[in-house]
């Protein structure tokens, strides 16, 4: 979707490939299923074809997203009675 409307058309993953397999050093993207990728993309042959691209995108979003029940916000909201001087005032 960010390469079509960044005004490109065609986009294809060409080659794609587990970069961290065999690693001297792994990286924690690994564990994510990070792969390495090669794509294409070309600019369109006129307006009309951009916009045909631009109609083809669909993208729902949920009215409301669910809330965590344990949820942690960092770092934590404002508190104007108690203001932390120092680090260990932060984790003490």
């Amino acid at each position: 979707m960010a390469i079509t409307m960044a005004g490109f058309v065609g986009f294809e993953i060409s080659w794609r490939a587990d970069v961290y397999n065999g690693a001297v050093q792994a990286s924690s993207a690994a564990e994510f299923g990070t792969q390495g990728i090669v794509f294409r993309a070309r600019k369109p042959r006129d307006e009309q074809e951009w916009a045909a691209a631009l109609a083809a995108l669909s993208c729902s979003v949920p009215a409301s997203l669910p809330i965590e029940e344990n949820l942690t916000v960092w770092p934590p909201p404002a508190q104007p009675d108690r203001v932390h001087t120092s680090i260990e005032g932060v984790l003490r």
